[in-house]
């Protein structure tokens, strides 16, 4: 139960992470900008939902946020970086 809990926090990063890259297609500024929010978001949410997750799940919830942030802070600077080159 703990893994789907996991899976499901990886999926919903990708499909933030690739929704920002297609709707951010050939758009070099806006790129820059989406990847700082991102960056931002993973950063800031953090503190925010460790009482939820952890109130739930325990110490599995707050790994969970924390590779689901993770995710989040990587395809943050993966966008912020391609924002700068294409």
């Amino acid at each position: 139960m703990d893994l789907m809990l996991v899976l499901i926090l990886i999926v919903i990063a990708f499909v933030i992470v690739r929704t920002c890259f297609v709707l951010t297609k050939n758009q070099k500024d806006n790129r820059i900008f989406i990847g700082m929010a991102l960056i931002a978001i993973s950063l800031l949410s953090y503190p925010l939902l460790v009482p939820i997750l952890s109130g739930v799940k325990g110490l599995e919830g707050t790994a969970s946020l924390m590779v689901f942030n993770f995710s989040l802070l990587i395809g943050g600077i993966i966008i912020f970086v391609r924002g700068f080159f294409k």
